[in-house]
């Protein structure tokens, strides 16, 4: 049971530096630092796919203890598997938040640009130096 207990805490923990990578990244979104936001998802992402492996291995370990009906087992899975889906639900709404911060300044981004090139539209009329005659 010791070594699926490590397994149960690895990979929670991998769950939890996934939500603190998310909630930074958030505020990072709110000070204006996107170029960061893209390497941090990066990582986030490696991060995840690692998580998904390790939960794979405690979810098969798992299915051959409870088969053998042994109620300790049991108990921890039911455990494990409610913190899980608490943090992966955090990890979630995180991730809404996100995506609503991101699309918020795509929208800035795409008025900034929009208003450079009216101005620089505007301006052409007075280069005099542009003039046909």
């Amino acid at each position: 049971m010791s070594q699926i207990q490590t397994k149960m805490d690895y990979h929670l923990s991998l769950l939890n530096k996934s939500l603190e990578t998310t909630e930074k990244m958030i505020a990072l979104t709110n000070n204006g630092q996107i170029d960061q936001v893209s390497s941090m998802a990066d990582n986030r992402e490696r991060l995840l796919a690692i998580v998904s492996d390790v939960q794979m291995q405690i979810e098969k370990e798992l299915e051959q203890n409870i088969a053998k009906e042994n109620k300790h087992y049991v108990q921890k899975a039911n455990s494990w598997i409610s913190r899980t889906q608490i943090c992966i639900q955090q990890i979630s709404d995180l991730d809404e938040e996100l995506l609503d911060k991101l699309n918020q300044e795509k929208e800035n981004t795409k008025k900034e640009i929009g208003k450079v090139h009216g101005n620089k539209t505007s301006i052409q009329g007075y280069n005099l130096s542009n003039v046909k005659r």
